[in-house]
């Protein structure tokens, strides 16, 4: 039914309505879907609950398997124990992944966590930044406390690895739950897990100066190099130009020859460090597609077609 120039208006099933509980001012989510329409409530992604049996599970399996029902968008997820150190376990995870989550109830055989957080599920932009930043911080403080002679207090700098964490995860969590419009939310999910990898290398840099504290000034150069790299690839994100993505990449290339050089002459532990700085720049170039396609926007990329003789 048309209503106006500009304006069509779509009736909705009178049972539908009632089974989604929407109300008179409830807004509505209407996405293109082939030739046909899907109209999604606010409600659409909110799961529920879950339970898991973790019993016969070890800890890394623990933390993937409440990860991955986390970022799914879960409310609750209901856990059966078998062991006082696998609560533990689920208490360390709650503090440094599953932002937003609480340990609501436990026993000796089982627990739930619950989603608090949702008075912070529109600020999915303000995350991404700062999960951004967390890898870039973590980065220059290293540089930092190497410079200043500090290595005692590298373990400090973990509190940006942990943040970046929580954030990539939360944020995963928000575009499975509500998403963002057309395809972004493929492309934004894609960057963040390459964030939680780029800043994992800056971690593992961390806890091997820890035992091997040597740094030469020709490594300390090329770890500044490799931070301001990373850096490149904000600017980027939040200014996108082509022409500026392509310097980057080219830049690339000459840190790999500089990076490759450097741990074929080194000797001793220094060539893990450099090995890690050579992933993490190969990673962080990683983010080139993600980026691109996320700011090549139909409206702006037609370009004129010369005409077929």
């Amino acid at each position: 039914m048309q209503m106006g120039q500009n304006t069509l208006l779509v009736t909705l099933p009178q049972k539908w309505v009632k089974q989604q509980g929407i109300q008179k001012g409830d807004e509505l989510e209407v996405e293109i879907t082939g030739n046909g329409l899907t109209v999604l409530t606010e409600k659409r992604r909110g799961l529920g609950q879950v339970g898991i049996d973790i019993s016969e599970l070890n800890e890394q399996a623990t933390r993937w398997v409440l990860g991955g029902l986390f970022k799914k968008g879960f409310e609750e997820i209901h856990i059966r124990l078998n062991s006082p150190k696998q609560l533990i376990w689920i208490r360390k995870l709650l503090d440094e992944g599953l932002f937003g989550f609480v340990l609501i109830d436990s026993d000796r055989e089982t627990c739930m966590l619950r989603n608090v957080a949702q008075a912070i599920e529109s600020e999915l932009d303000t995350l991404l930044r700062r999960s951004f930043l967390t890898v870039q911080n973590l980065g220059e403080e290293i540089v930092r406390l190497i410079e200043d002679k500090q290595m005692q207090e590298l373990p400090n700098a973990l509190v940006y690895e942990r943040l970046n964490n929580q954030l990539t995860n939360f944020c995963q969590r928000l575009l499975n739950r509500k998403g963002v419009s057309g395809s972004e939310s493929h492309f934004l999910y894609l960057i963040l897990w390459h964030l939680e990898s780029i800043c994992d290398r800056q971690k593992y840099i961390l806890q091997h100066l820890l035992k091997h504290q040597e740094v030469s000034k020709k490594t300390l150069n090329f770890y500044k190099k490799a931070n301001r790299f990373f850096a490149e690839y904000v600017k980027v994100f939040y200014h996108f130009n082509l022409p500026r993505l392509s310097g980057i990449l080219e830049e690339k290339n000459s840190l790999l020859k500089e990076g490759e050089d450097l741990f074929m002459n080194l000797k001793g532990a220094e060539k893990t460090t450099i090995r890690h700085l050579l992933e993490f720049i190969e990673m962080t170039s990683c983010l080139s597609a993600s980026i691109t396609a996320l700011h090549y926007k139909p409206e702006l990329s037609k370009m004129s077609m010369p005409s077929r003789i």
